[in-house]
């Protein structure tokens, strides 16, 4: 992508552009937290899935990062544990989850292929963020998500959206279940479908998975490319 075609949102984290060819690029830019998506991000991502969803020009969505180190490291857990130092009745906690489970059903309900590339730490949020899941919910629950349905992948384990490509530094765990949080973001969905005790294992001890061959074994990631190769990639979708 051409940098002087690139819009920027308010945040200055997030960036996107709407390539002639029909492609839509989000990009994650706040490389410094390992993209670690705060309110203000996810609120924005989720304006521009709106938009190039309801868009006809819009032929598919890609989701990356400009950093070479993650994809999306998670939620911006920091800013919230700040705002409680802070203040302890703050409820930006309760805020950023709801901005972030809304982000969430927004990709699921994207018509348009949603493609991620999954490079680098993708952990927590981030998973969550990797694919478009499909949700039977009316209501949104802060601390809870309910999800069906199955990917186009030969595993049929996971809920993420059709195109998830992961490198040989992709990394995935879910963290936040080492200090007890609930598998949330569509996990314990994804965690239940994976083969074997594979899922239960990283639901309960957040342990991780970071060898390409895993990560298409245990669905998690659909697609494998090298490194080497991305430059390719990215150039051949816009």
């Amino acid at each position: 992508m051409s940098d002087k075609y690139v819009e920027t949102l308010g945040s200055g984290f997030v960036k996107s552009k709407l390539e002639s060819n029909g492609v839509a690029f989000i990009t994650l830019d706040r490389p410094k937290a390992l993209n670690a998506c705060n309110k203000e991000m996810c609120a924005e991502i989720f304006e521009l899935l709106q938009k190039y969803n309801s868009t006809a020009s819009c032929k598919a969505i890609v989701l990356d990062s400009s950093s070479p180190r993650a994809f999306c490291s998670g939620g911006d857990v920091k800013a919230i544990a700040s705002s409680l130092k802070d203040d302890p009745a703050s409820t930006l906690g309760a805020e950023a989850l709801a901005t972030e489970y809304n982000l969430i059903c927004a990709a699921a309900a994207c018509d348009k292929p949603y493609i991620s590339i999954m490079d680098g730490v993708t952990m927590g949020f981030g998973l969550g963020l990797s694919g478009s899941y499909k949700f039977l919910v009316g209501i949104l629950s802060v601390f809870s998500l309910f999800c069906c349905g199955l990917t186009n992948h030969q595993t049929k384990c996971t809920g993420h959206g059709k195109y998830r490509i992961v490198t040989e530094k992709t990394l995935v765990a879910m963290p936040e279940n080492v200090i007890g949080l609930l598998p949330d973001v569509g996990f314990a969905h994804i965690a239940n479908r994976i083969p074997g005790a594979i899922g239960i294992f990283m639901a309960l001890s957040g342990g991780r998975i970071s060898n390409p061959s895993d990560l298409l074994y245990t669905g998690i990631g659909s697609h494998y490319i090298s490194i080497e190769r991305l430059p390719e990639l990215k150039k051949a979708l816009s």
